[in-house]
């Protein structure tokens, strides 16, 4: 069992290499940076009572291995943007269960109906829908827009382009209300 661990930790090591040597291509979907600094503004200037720092928060939830998790991010340039990472394998289970979500909600101190989840898997879709939330859109970088909704996602998008503050906050109302 060691050596399939070692084996694992190498893959990944070779992985994030691959990128830092430029042999492998790693950028954010178009509109992602530009989504969270977005947040980020609204957050700083929308000052919120003194027990709750951000207005909205930015959390990511994913089964890839923390070493990874924070490479990527911090190779686009979004770590900064982001106030937690939760990771599936440092949770009671990893998606499809509903444990990361159930965790990242406990994190952000935030009720299912008050999430909006951005997903590109299958398993991270099932696990949004089994924690609750309603408000899913499917990123359509692996999987078609059907294959996607067909799991749970309400909504299906090729990236965040055009995606701002107030059409995310008009969508999960409008979720929220015609979903049971």
């Amino acid at each position: 069992m060691e050596q399939v661990i070692e084996f694992g930790n190498n893959k990944e090591v070779v992985f994030r290499d691959h990128i830092k040597q430029g042999k492998s291509p790693l950028v954010a979907l178009n509109g992602l940076a530009d989504l969270l600094q977005s947040v980020q503004a609204f957050n700083d200037s929308h000052a919120a009572p003194s027990n709750q720092k951000y207005a909205f928060r930015c959390l990511v939830v994913t089964n890839a291995c923390r070493a990874n998790a924070e490479f990527m991010l911090s190779h686009i340039g979004v770590a900064p943007l982001f106030q937690d990472l939760v990771i599936g394998d440092e949770c009671s289970a990893g998606k499809p269960d509903p444990a990361p979500y159930l965790e990242a909600m406990r994190r952000a101190n935030v009720k299912p109906e008050e999430c909006i989840v951005f997903e590109d898997s299958a398993s991270g879709i099932k696990s949004a829908v089994a924690a609750g939330i309603k408000t899913i859109v499917g990123i359509t970088t692996t999987q078609s827009p059907e294959a996607l909704k067909s799991i749970g996602a309400a909504y299906a998008a090729p990236n965040f382009e055009g995606m701002t503050l107030q059409s995310l906050d008009q969508l999960n109302i409008a979720t929220n209300s015609i979903r049971p």
